[in-house]
């Protein structure tokens, strides 16, 4: 892949997925519980990420999002303590609340930690940093 300064002025530049070792990890682990949790832990990311990324969604949007998600995980077998942390990052993507939102993820850490390799959890720690550096800011 070229370097941004490289492409073409017509080119659009490469979509990078952000969550890359995360799916990566879902798709290894065995059908049941361990992927459920990954599955929760890789959803909630995504919803984190477009309440603090560069392409930051509307709060209604948002909003929209996070309730519709409540459906989703209740299909999931998933243990209480890791569908709540997932659930209340999804709830917190929401708001505007980034240090409730930075909480959540690091309790999403804690729980989805030993289920996930390391790569996948750089992935969840680096958007903690996002969401504390934007509540700092």
């Amino acid at each position: 892949m070229q370097p941004l300064q490289q492409l073409p002025p017509y080119a659009v530049p490469p979509v990078e997925f952000p969550f890359r070792s995360l799916v990566q990890r879902a798709a290894r682990l065995a059908l049941g519980g361990e992927r459920e949790i990954a599955l929760a832990a890789l959803t909630a990311a995504r919803f984190a990420r477009g309440s603090v990324g560069p392409f930051r969604l509307p709060g209604s949007l948002r909003q929209a999002r996070a309730a519709a998600s409540r459906v989703w995980f209740s299909t999931l077998t998933l243990p209480a303590r890791a569908r709540l942390s997932a659930q209340r990052v999804v709830d917190a993507s929401a708001g505007d609340d980034m240090q409730a939102l930075a909480a959540g993820l690091e309790e999403l850490i804690e729980v989805a930690g030993p289920v996930l390799d390391r790569a996948a959890n750089a992935e969840l720690r680096a958007l903690t940093r996002l969401a504390t550096a934007r509540a700092d800011a």
